[in-house]
């Protein structure tokens, strides 16, 4: 479910660093390492100092390509900074410690360590791997027709949100669709998160340390059995006939990869708050998504499973995730947009959408992953509107 071990890292290519960099993938994938220290394996040191030279040297040069090689995966900007700042930072005052302290005799060791950073750097250089092409499966360019049965499966992310949960899951249980799969992921959370799903038998409880609503949700949908997907979030709800609405509009329309339909927003009183105008869209609607995001709750989409085969949330974003996951599929498939009411968004204090300037900074950074497959002039032109749309939105004072 991580992926296999980087065949650019470890002996035969940059030295050393393979294990490392699959710990490291493992656990930005959502999942976790466990510790046992009773456990041990002897490993062979070496002997001389001269085959000790030689294999820091190799791990060094491991050590350096293989964060290189996690920064390419995943962005995360600690690993850039660990390259670029932090060893030439470390390294440079430990030659400063050898100056002053006249330990002459270190400075071999030092430079043999040094040179192996950037022998790792050298070597990642010539093997980094261009942008991951798309390789979604054939079956998603097809029509598909919905076929009667077909499973649904619900994912409920659920973060210290116990107390919305319960109407979560009735709302999904309550469907006037029987064929319901529902899975909760419970991502670290410190409340009764996991009493309240030992209520409901039929719940797929899965827990996790606390790895963020991306990876819970990547979890989630890796350990569904559906052919279609819901993600719905422990503090919104369904209303009874929202899946028989969406079968019906991929009946309608069987090219769509997804389709997403409008929602009813209410406080946490349940009090009603101010409806978006719901729009219906078919065909390719990324030049509608560069402009804003009109689908706005992730709970009013359901997707064909097979999307995730090559598609995944971005972990490395705190907010807007499902804005960043529906661009990427839209610029490839057509989906398709209803009006018809399928959910409710409760808009409390604890969302993260009341943090406008988190908010505005994610959502910029989202539409900045697509400047480079903008290809017409018409799509800048939608990006533009999109960059401008946002500031405007985040800028306006939240009513009392």
């Amino acid at each position: 479910l991580a992926g296999w071990f980087d065949e650019r890292l470890d002996v035969g290519a940059s030295g050393c660093s393979g294990d490392s960099e699959m710990w490291y993938r493992i656990i930005a994938e959502g999942w976790t390492c466990r510790y046992f220290p009773h456990l041990k394996v002897h490993h062979q040191h070496r002997k001389t100092k001269k085959e000790l030279h030689r294999q820091l040297f190799a791990y060094m040069r491991g050590h350096v390509s293989s964060i290189l090689v996690q920064y390419e995966k995943y962005g995360h900007p600690g690993d850039r900074h660990r390259v670029y700042h932090s060893l030439p930072r470390y390294y440079l005052n430990k030659i400063k410690y050898c100056f002053i302290r006249l330990k002459i005799s270190k400075f071999p060791g030092i430079l043999n360590e040094i040179a192996g950073a950037i022998s790792g750097w050298r070597f990642y250089q010539k093997n980094k791997l261009p942008a991951k092409n798309l390789r979604p499966f054939r079956s998603l360019y097809e029509p598909q027709n919905f076929e009667a049965g077909s499973l649904v499966s619900v994912v409920i992310p659920c973060y210290n949100h116990a107390h919305y949960l319960s109407e979560a899951i009735e709302s999904v249980l309550k469907q006037d669709y029987p064929h319901v799969e529902v899975i909760v992921v419970d991502d670290g959370s410190d409340d009764d998160t996991a009493g309240i799903c030992r209520k409901y038998p039929d719940v797929k409880y899965l827990n996790t340390k606390r790895a963020g609503l991306s990876a819970a949700r990547n979890y989630g949908v890796k350990n569904c059995s559906g052919q279609y997907v819901i993600f719905l979030d422990a503090d919104d709800s369904l209303i009874t006939n929202a899946i028989s609405i969406h079968i019906g509009h991929f009946m309608s329309n069987p090219s769509a990869v997804f389709i997403s339909g409008a929602h009813q927003r209410i406080n946490e009183h349940r009090a009603p708050l101010p409806d978006v105008e719901a729009l219906t869209k078919w065909g390719h609607c990324y030049d509608a998504l560069l402009q804003g995001n009109y689908i706005a709750m992730e709970g009013s989409v359901i997707y064909r499973r097979e999307l995730f085969h090559a598609f995944a949330f971005d972990t490395t974003l705190t907010a807007c995730e499902d804005y960043d996951l529906n661009l990427r599929i839209s610029r490839n498939f057509p989906t398709f947009t209803h009006i018809n009411i399928v959910a409710v968004y409760r808009i409390h204090q604890q969302s993260m959408s009341a943090d406008k300037k988190m908010m505005l900074q994610q959502v910029l950074r989202v539409l900045e992953k697509q400047i480079p497959f903008l290809q017409t002039s018409h799509e800048k032109d939608c990006y533009q509107k999109g960059v401008q749309n946002w500031k405007d939105y985040y800028s306006q004072k939240t009513p009392d």
